[in-house]
């Protein structure tokens, strides 16, 4: 299975609404996902081995009394990380309670996940080509909620829209979070030139950013 985890919206039928069933419903047999899903065993089966083999979808076996055991499919660790989670409040309280005992505490953790982030990041989106790096970082991206956008534009530049953001309240109370992220993207994709050209919090519905790997190509 990859490192790269999905959203689970993005998967395609009947992928998604076994997934969901399970998210809703909790461990089902072959029998119960077949009529929930109004498909037959067999294809349930097919759907649940491809499943399986992805690492979402896990088989425990129950017994009951002698004989074969049956089996039930359920989310397995992975497969439920498919499913949007938002820590932001969580994460703003902690922030707020660092920043009460030591001012610029919480901007410096953050600057501290970028950091961490780029070092594990950099060397798996690496390529000589700006959008192909692009390419590879999306789907990070996606992961976290961002609902990124890719597109190459004049001059070797490339245009990268972030259409949500989940941690929009988070970083209206730590504006510095925008900040660095904004070097976090010029050191992951080795761009020395990142502009931002529209941003949530100055009141645009989105946020997009121009990237260039040499001087005075960005505009």
């Amino acid at each position: 299975m990859a490192e790269l985890t999905v959203i689970v919206d993005t998967l395609p039928e009947p992928r998604r609404g076994l997934l969901n069933t399970l998210k809703h419903c909790g461990p089902r047999s072959v029998l119960e996902l077949a009529r929930q899903a109004g498909l037959s065993p067999s294809g349930i089966r097919a759907h649940m081995a491809l499943l399986v083999s992805d690492g979402y979808v896990e088989v425990r076996p129950e017994r009951h009394g002698v004989g074969r055991p049956s089996h039930r499919y359920a989310l397995s660790a992975s497969g439920d990380a498919l499913f949007p989670r938002s820590y932001s409040g969580y994460v703003q309280m902690i922030f707020d309670a660092m920043e009460r005992r030591e001012p610029g505490s919480a901007s410096a953790a953050i600057r501290g996940m970028f950091d961490d982030r780029a070092a594990k990041l950099r060397p798996r989106v690496a390529d000589p080509d700006l959008y192909q790096s692009l390419s590879k970082l999306r789907p990070f991206l996606a992961s976290n909620g961002f609902l990124p956008e890719i597109a190459a534009v004049e001059d070797e530049s490339c245009e990268l829209r972030l259409v949500n953001c989940p941690v929009l309240e988070l970083a209206r109370e730590f504006p510095a979070h925008c900040e660095h992220e904004l070097a976090y993207l010029g050191e992951v994709l080795d761009a020395q030139t990142v502009k931002r050209r529209q941003f949530r919090l100055a009141g645009d519905s989105i946020c997009v950013y121009r990237l260039a790997r040499s001087q005075g190509t960005s505009s």
